[in-house]
């Protein structure tokens, strides 16, 4: 039987994640190992009346299919160099989904440097577009057997660990978060103490932003960014 988690969890991407909308194309970056999850957010798009990119490999973790094996043999050059099918992807595309779940965490680390850049390259004009949000995006993770491992848990553990994180109230949530907005708006000073650790820095004028489940599946961070001068004490990282 089906886990019902699943298509609630696409839902969520999908309708309130990115509020795909009729005839958009959208993006889904995911690999094998999320076949449930993937399938379900292109019902979920078909749903919606919008149309899917489906971009799969095994890592789960590519900004384009089978990039860290392309990189073993490609030139560096050639790898930084977006080709002109990506171009119109990536650069047309009305949403993008990227669904990380890797096969293995290791993937692509045996890279020598100069292709691991070249692959940084190669992704900066889609990470560009995405954080001046010219798109809708949501990044999220389905439970596979290696994450599971990474977080020290059996992938059943991991499982409710996941889906506990992604299927909540996010409007009450937002509304959780709005009440640190609204403190951290009102302040002219952040002082951080901890072990080894006294740190100040100003967000005066600094007006903060929530994300209530949409660009990060978990949702759930308000961030801001601090006065750029303003930062002064001494932080340690053990």
């Amino acid at each position: 039987m089906a886990d019902p988690r699943i298509e609630q969890y696409a839902r969520l991407l999908v309708e309130r994640c990115i509020d795909a909308q009729p005839g958009w194309e959208v993006v889904v970056v995911g690999s094998t190992q999320a076949r449930p999850l993937v399938e379900e957010v292109i019902r979920a798009l078909g749903r919606r009346k919008a149309i899917p990119v489906v971009q799969l490999s095994f890592s789960g973790m590519d900004y384009w299919p089978f990039e860290t094996v392309w990189a073993e043999t490609a030139p560096a050059e050639l790898v930084a160099e977006r080709s002109p099918l990506r171009v119109k992807v990536e650069d047309e595309c009305d949403a993008w989904i990227r669904i990380g779940a890797p096969e293995n965490t290791r993937d692509g680390v045996g890279l020598p440097e100069e292709q691991q850049n070249a692959i940084s390259r190669g992704a900066r004009p889609l990470i560009a577009r995405r954080l001046a949000l010219d798109i809708p995006w949501v990044t999220c993770r389905y439970p596979t057997p290696a994450l599971a491992q990474e977080a020290g848990m059996s992938l059943r553990e991991f499982e409710e660990f996941v889906f506990g994180a992604v299927l909540l109230d996010w409007d009450a949530e937002g509304k959780k978060m709005e009440r640190i907005k609204e403190r951290f708006d009102s302040a002219t000073e952040v002082r951080i103490v901890g072990h080894e650790t006294d740190l100040r820095f100003s967000l005066d004028g600094r007006e903060g932003e929530i994300d209530a489940g949409h660009m990060n599946m978990p949702g759930g961070e308000v961030f801001y960014c601090p006065v750029e001068d303003s930062t002064e004490g001494v932080v340690s990282f053990s």
